[in-house]
């Protein structure tokens, strides 16, 4: 599987939308529009495989850089609801106590993770 898919979704979208409504008119030559069903298999395939290269994960958290973020989105406020629900309900002081600076520093954790520096 590459890293990198082949097209994103949103331009193979826009490229059929544009040839769509181009092939639609009834002066286009025979030969354009042989060319223009080759192109839209092209397409099709082009968004088949990228289907297949994100596989469940992708469909749910993204692809590419805005996978990391969403991953890292979904685990804080998961955190957040944990923290919340353990300082509403009273579990018991040494619960508390000891759970919520552990989720604080998973969150802390992850933020470091998301802005932290890069190295090139």
């Amino acid at each position: 599987m590459a890293d990198q898919p082949s097209a994103d979704l949103s331009a193979i979208d826009a490229e059929a939308a544009k040839l769509s409504a181009s092939s639609s008119s009834s002066e286009v030559e025979p030969a354009a529009q042989d060319e223009a069903r080759a192109f839209e298999t092209r397409l099709s395939h082009d968004r088949s495989m990228r289907q297949m290269e994100l596989g469940w994960f992708g469909r749910a958290f993204g692809y590419g850089d805005e996978k990391k973020g969403n991953v890292i989105a979904i685990c804080i406020g998961a955190c957040l609801g944990m923290i919340a629900i353990l300082t509403i309900i009273p579990w018991g002081t040494t619960v508390s106590e000891k759970a919520v600076p552990s989720l604080i520093s998973i969150v802390t954790l992850a933020l470091g993770y998301l802005f932290g520096r890069r190295e090139p």
